[in-house]
């Protein structure tokens, strides 16, 4: 089978976009293993709302090198990890929302 395009996202699934012996687009969905939900690194940007703290998923990855946003409740993070620029690694659910936020040591 020939991959002819793959856009990943930070949804449950992976969309791969196969071209089929008969020149027709197919779109293939695949689940992401588990494992790479359960330590994905992240960095504090800031808190742009009241009880609320963004981060960045995979810091340096993405169009800008930016990561992909999350805005995150206050209450998911230990004390101590509000600050900006504080790494960190997240836990995701099968939805890709925060379950358990800890900090990355350098």
């Amino acid at each position: 089978m020939a991959k002819f395009g793959q856009k990943p996202t930070f949804a449950t699934a992976v969309w791969i976009e196969v071209l089929s012996r008969d020149g027709e687009d197919h779109l293939i969905e695949e689940k992401y293993p588990t494992d790479w939900l359960k330590k994905v690194p992240a960095v504090v940007f800031g808190s742009l709302t009241k009880g609320e703290i963004r981060i960045l998923l995979h810091p340096g990855n993405g169009l800008a090198a930016s990561g992909a946003s999350r805005d995150v409740p206050a209450v998911k993070f230990p004390a101590g990890l509000h600050m900006p620029n504080t790494l960190l690694w997240v836990e995701l659910d099968e939805t890709m929302n925060v379950t358990r936020v800890w900090r990355r040591d350098t």
